[in-house]
């Protein structure tokens, strides 16, 4: 039996919507994980296809099933702005240090 993947399509649909949804952007190189940790939500919720899977995924009013999907698809680690003086230090020194330094009207990219 073969494992079911996701088109290019559906792969592109999916990552439209998780960014949309949670702001975390899978890029290219990460398919083969987003693929197999989508597998293992279509299993736990008894989907047999990817297109049946984001219908209930997109349209749960709890969102339950999008939290869970995203608990898989994350470590739920992060040391960064873990204390209120990490954030003000970013806001009020660094932030407004790169911006004065910045060449360009483009993006901030960091």
């Amino acid at each position: 039996m073969t494992t079911p993947t996701l088109s290019d399509e559906d792969f592109g649909k999916f990552r439209e919507f998780f960014y949309r949804k949670t702001g975390i952007q899978f890029d290219l190189s990460k398919r083969y994980f987003v693929d197999k940790r989508l597998l293992e939500r279509m299993a736990a919720t008894g989907n047999a296809s990817f297109r049946h899977y984001f219908t209930m995924l997109r349209f749960q009013a709890s969102g339950e099933e999008l939290q869970n999907l995203t608990n898989l698809m994350t470590v739920n680690e992060t040391y960064f702005f873990r204390e209120e003086y990490q954030f003000r230090c970013l806001v009020n020194s660094i932030l407004p240090d790169l911006l004065t330094r910045k060449q360009h009207d483009g993006p901030l990219r960091i």
